[in-house]
């Protein structure tokens, strides 16, 4: 009987376990030293051996209000911080003087061996309120300590930046940028390269005589080691365009057009071509719902070989992300963060075939705003915001947001399942608790029966 029991009480056990892992365990970290602070970026960092010891991440902070002729200015400053594998912050680098600064991206810089020796901010030249100054953007090195090693500027006045990249050509690493630049009341967009010491090689306009135009997100194709094109997502006016350059910057062709009015598409790297992504809205979902995401899959001559669209309905504002995980320097399958109806943020693994394999992150989201996200050893680290809710008196206004997830992975159980689970238990128990009752019973009347026996005789 003891051990029926035991067997029944590990049962319910991994019920329960299973019961509540609905949601991944988090353990939030915020710099909680000013009144805003928001983190947008976020990358591994790595100490003088080349070895991983934790995350560095970029974003933007509140030093102060500045009054300047009786009135009142932001003086947002952008900070670079380090947080060990735990959690714990290890150093914080800024810059800024009393403008509002801006962060656009956070990369690495490399040695001559093409080895990281230290973090690459690309940001807006600052200057004080009163000084008049073009958008222009800067490269700010920061060595792994935290110390600024150069300031070097881009040489791409007016101009602001959606992304960069970097990847290897030949033995050498090199930067790709992407964004618009204002020309009179027009805009223009911007695709520019750069150098390991980041020399300007070239600089290209994705122009167009009647429309404004932007870039705003850019990846490149392989083939055997070798950088062949880049492939951006150009906007003409509202309407979103696939566009193909090749390694010298020149404009090939428009790879795909008419995307949906809901779409905000995106491009990633892939073996022997790109992933085209984004929010379709021409699915049938339960619930009459129809908008999801969607991935698409090119060679290097622009085919599509394979498209993967989403079995989740999402929340349309707010673009999906994709992160590539590579094994032995080799891209091994991505995950892909959205957003859900109820605002809880989802994270999927996908293989290279483009199949949706298993959900593994669940994050409840009434208070965050996550910005990126990073993976590493089954641990995955979020970076936003954390926003005070309108019914909660905060010493705050919205704290920078640095979350670390490390659940293994995510198992979602319906509320109806759950109470079912909950009272098949105690189902268990009852019926378990009445039969050793039956059995103790049983036991009473056989030695009382003995005993009336042994007194008879």
């Amino acid at each position: 009987m003891k051990k029926i029991i035991t067997v029944i009480i590990c049962i319910i056990s991994i019920l329960f376990t299973y019961n509540y892992n609905v949601y991944a365990k988090d353990t939030v970290f915020s710099l909680n030293k000013y009144s805003e602070e928001q983190l947008e970026f976020i990358e591994n960092s790595y100490n003088k051996k080349g070895n991983i010891d934790g995350m560095v991440s970029a974003g933007t902070y509140l030093k102060e209000l500045v009054d300047v002729d009786d009135k009142e200015y932001e003086d947002y400053q952008v900070m670079l911080i380090k947080y060990t594998n735990s959690g714990r912050l290890d150093w914080k680098y800024s810059y800024g003087k009393t403008m509002e600064d801006v962060v656009y991206g956070l990369n690495y810089t490399y040695d001559s061996k093409g080895n990281i020796d230290g973090y690459l901010l690309l940001v807006q030249k600052s200057c004080n309120i009163n000084e008049t100054i073009n958008t222009t953007p800067i490269f700010i090195l920061v060595d792994l300590e935290g110390k600024e090693k150069d300031i070097i500027e881009t040489n791409l006045d007016n101009t602001e930046i959606t992304k960069i990249i970097s990847f290897s050509s030949s033995t050498k690493k090199e930067y790709i940028l992407i964004g618009h630049k204002q020309i009179e009341s027009k805009e223009i967009g911007v695709i520019a390269k750069y150098d390991s010491k980041f020399n300007l090689i070239w600089e290209k306009d994705y122009y167009d005589n009647d429309k404004n135009t932007d870039l705003v997100d850019v990846t490149y194709t392989i083939d055997d080691n070798n950088v062949v094109n880049y492939i951006a997502v150009g906007k003409l006016g509202d309407e979103y365009k696939l566009i193909k350059y090749d390694n010298d910057g020149n404009y090939v062709k428009e790879v795909k057009s008419g995307f949906e009015s809901e779409d905000k598409p995106k491009v990633a790297i892939s073996n022997k071509g790109f992933i085209l992504y984004g929010i379709t809205d021409e699915v049938k979902l339960k619930g009459n719902k129809s908008t999801s995401y969607y991935l698409e899959k090119y060679n290097l001559n622009e085919e599509k070989e394979w498209e993967t669209i989403g079995n989740v309905p999402v929340d349309s504002s707010i673009a999906p992300s994709l992160k590539t995980i590579y094994s032995e320097d080799t891209i091994s399958e991505y995950l892909m963060m959205y957003r859900n109806d109820d605002q809880s943020m989802e994270i999927v693994k996908i293989d290279l075939d483009g199949n949706i394999t298993e959900k593994i992150k669940k994050i409840k989201n009434e208070y965050y705003d996550i910005n990126s996200f990073n993976n590493r050893d089954r641990t995955i680290y979020f970076v936003g915001q954390i926003n005070c809710p309108e019914d909660d008196n905060c010493d705050y206004d919205s704290n920078s947001l640095f979350l670390i997830s490390d659940e293994d992975k995510v198992i979602e159980v319906e509320s109806d399942t759950n109470t079912n689970i909950i009272v098949f238990c105690i189902g268990v128990v009852a019926l378990a608790a009445i039969i050793v009752l039956i059995k103790q019973r049983k036991k009473i009347d056989i030695e009382i029966s003995k005993l009336q026996k042994k007194k008879k005789k």
